[in-house]
């Protein structure tokens, strides 16, 4: 299945995002999917707080999109179509893009990190002991069953292994701001990365990236609490 006709199917089946404007979301998804750059600067916008942005791409028409975080809504408009969700389906929205049109870095990547999504303390120590540069280590791995919470990588700052305790990265696809170096790809690691993703979309898993400011909070309070549950719980088979 391709990746437009498997948005499609989530899309149609998807709950949160029913009684929506089924034909805009899924042209906006396809635009979003087949302009990834563009997707990771609409989600950046959103996630540093903007109010709103205008998505140009090299071709067509442009997007609009405003953030209306008082009234809970999210704005987008192309040309003469427009659809209002509310936060949390506009990252479940999101989510159904990531999932469906967004490949999975390799594990070994050596990858960029973007340094807006970190504190200037982790900057600073990030650029010191590695200039920036991680390497994937694992993907999808889940926090927390119970709160159905995975992050979307696991990553060690390059070009150092796993002796001497160094800091271990927790990201988000849209912290990736770009791959250096691939990891090893072959037909069974993209089978394998194909069924995990479904695998978790099945089960309603969802990244952190796409959960909304208060969900967060709760999860990192019940991780606080329950520091173990990231080490007991793994991926199914």
């Amino acid at each position: 299945m391709d990746k437009q006709s498997w948005f499609l199917k989530e899309l149609k089946k998807d709950i949160v995002l029913s009684g929506c404007d089924e034909e805009m979301l899924l042209e906006l998804g396809d635009f979003l999917g087949r302009h990834q750059q563009l997707f990771k600067k609409l989600y950046k916008a959103y996630k540093m707080k903007g109010n709103e942005i205008e998505l140009i791409p090299d071709l067509g028409a442009p997007v609009h999109v405003l953030f209306d975080r008082q009234e809970d809504e999210v704005a987008i408009k192309r040309l003469n179509n427009n659809v209002n969700l509310s936060i949390k389906a506009f990252l479940h929205f999101c989510k159904l893009i990531d999932v469906c049109f967004i490949d999975t870095v390799s594990l070994g990547s050596v990858i960029r990190l973007d340094m807006d999504y970190f504190s200037e303390m982790l900057q600073e120590k990030f650029h010191h002991k590695s200039d920036g540069l991680a390497m994937i280590v694992d993907h999808q791995v889940i926090l927390n069953e119970e709160k159905k919470t995975l992050v979307d990588y696991v990553a060690l700052l390059w070009p150092f292994s796993g002796q001497g305790n160094p800091p271990i990265v927790f990201l988000s696809t849209f912290m990736i701001q770009e791959i250096v170096h691939r990891g090893m790809r072959n037909e069974f690691e993209q089978t394998y990365l194909q069924r995990l993703k479904e695998n978790n979309l099945h089960n309603n898993r969802v990244s952190l990236a796409f959960e909304t400011e208060d969900s967060i909070e709760e999860i990192k309070k019940f991780l606080e609490e329950n520091p173990m549950e990231v080490e007991e719980n793994g991926k199914d088979s």
